[in-house]
């Protein structure tokens, strides 16, 4: 029932945002957008791994406006990446007196999302406020961490897929009739046994071809 509730959504919050349906008209959209991540869960991904960098592309179709706003959905591709922190794990094991040598592969999370966006303007031409979410594919790979010297032992790294979920809020700036600038920030989910989670910040450009 969840499942069918997410699936449905999108499309019944566009009947909201849109005028009657026999004269919402569907515009083509694409997007592209980077920034930066935040690792936070499980507590070893927050501890050990810094913040990293994340890009998203996106397509999709925006609707025209309504009474409250306009809606949009999109499906996007996001990858994100961070670097081990290996200052961080030697503190947090209190292996900074110790002479040891630390080898580590970087974390990745792979995300394609099904993504419902609601933007708060009677117009496409004025700064709009917006929120989103979504669920879909969710791979991570994670790296292994290997300690040898004093101390030897290894954390055996894993790639893994799963569902996930993304939310997020954001704002637009539109540049020309067709090119708008946003920023937003989200939460992105795994839902891995643990579960993982980081929140990407970014700024880009979406296009909105030409009504006809």
């Amino acid at each position: 029932r969840l499942a069918l509730l997410l699936l449905l959504s999108p499309f019944l919050l566009s009947r909201l945002f849109a005028q009657d349906d026999t004269s919402t008209v569907k515009t083509p959209e694409i997007s592209l957008a980077g920034g930066i991540s935040f690792p936070y869960l499980p507590g070893q991904f927050q501890d050990y791994w810094k913040k990293g960098w994340n890009v998203d592309a996106g397509y999709g179709y925006s609707f025209s406006p309504g009474t409250i706003g306009y809606s949009s959905v999109l499906a996007t591709m996001e990858y994100a990446r961070s670097a081990f922190d290996i200052t961080a794990f030697k503190s947090q094991l209190n292996l900074g007196q110790k002479k040891i040598a630390v080898t580590n592969n970087p974390t990745s999370v792979l995300s394609l999302m099904l993504i419902y966006k609601g933007t708060f303007s009677p117009s496409k031409r004025m700064l709009a406020p917006y929120f989103l979410f979504g669920f879909g594919y969710f791979h991570l790979s994670e790296g292994t961490i290997g300690v040898s010297g004093d101390t030897a032992f290894t954390i055996t790294g894993q790639s893994r897929t799963a569902f996930g979920w993304t939310a997020g809020v954001g704002v637009e700036l539109p540049i020309t009739e067709s090119i708008r600038f946003f920023i937003q920030a989200k939460s992105v989910l795994g839902v891995i046994d643990p579960v993982r989670q980081y929140f990407p910040i970014s700024g880009g450009f979406s296009y909105r071809f030409p009504e006809r």
